[in-house]
This record gives structure tokens, sequence and C-alpha cells, in this order.
């Protein structure tokens, strides 16, 4: 099982690009519940996975986000990148789950994703292990 981490225990430093503003926004909903009721996706009371990576990035201003996980290997609003290239809001895909990557921040490496448990921030190297192999990384198309 994973060590969560609150709020209280990430710091952010980051530029002010969109991908940036798209993790402080996941950042910001850690100890938010889960939720499958996707008309919950109108606010941000509860998530899903790709609802709170949608929700980032609507945040952030990008408006053709995928809203399903399935939806990412088809969009044009993200391009595939290496795990080298990671930073701070490239997504972190797998089939059926989705996160948004954290670098630059106290507990840097780590991924912020809705789980069953509600939005938490794991470490890269466990959501690795619980998602991987064959983790797919995107960063999105500005």
């Amino acid at each position: 099982m994973y060590k969560g981490y609150s709020k209280g225990d990430l710091i952010i430093a980051v530029s002010m690009d969109g991908d940036s503003q798209a993790a402080r926004y996941a950042m910001n909903q850690i100890g938010k519940p889960y939720t499958t009721n996707l008309s919950k996706r109108k606010g941000d009371e509860a998530f899903d996975c790709s609802g709170l990576v949608w929700r980032a990035y609507k945040e952030a201003g990008y408006s053709n986000i995928p809203q399903t996980t399935r939806d990412y290997a088809s969009s044009s609003a993200v391009r595939q990148i290496s795990e080298s290239q990671l930073c701070d809001g490239d997504i972190v895909w797998s089939e059926g789950h989705v996160g948004i990557y954290l670098k630059n921040s106290k507990f840097s490496n780590h991924v912020i994703s809705a789980l069953n448990q509600g939005v938490k921030a794991l470490t890269f190297e466990g959501y690795k292990r619980e998602f991987g192999p064959g983790l797919i990384y995107y960063r999105v198309n500005k």
C-alpha cells in the first residue's frame, strides 16, 4: 500500500506554465473524496482519476484534454514522452488509470491521482509498482 501525503506535506516550487498550473490544482485537491459519478465533474468536490486530470488542465486553461483514460492514445491534445522527460504536470497513464506527475516538490517524484481512498500523492515508484509495467507518459500540447 502507498504512503499518502496530505496537502500540507507538499510544497510545489515550479514555474507558472500550464502544466505547472495543472499540477498545483491537482495538489490542492489532495484529501478530497473519490467518486465515479461523472456529474460531479462540474465542480471540484470529488474526483475519479480521469476527472481530476481533466479538471486540473481545464483550470489551467486547456479545453481539449481527454475526459476518459481510454481517449489518451488517440488524442491530439497530448503527445507521448519518455520517462526521463517527465516534468511537473505531465500525465502518467496506464490502462484504466491516470495521474499528474510532480517533480519539483518537497516530495519530488510523486504522482497525484484519485484512488478509491480519495485524491492522494503517491511515490512514483509505488505508482509504477501498482499500475505498471506499461505506463505511458504524456505531455499536453500547448
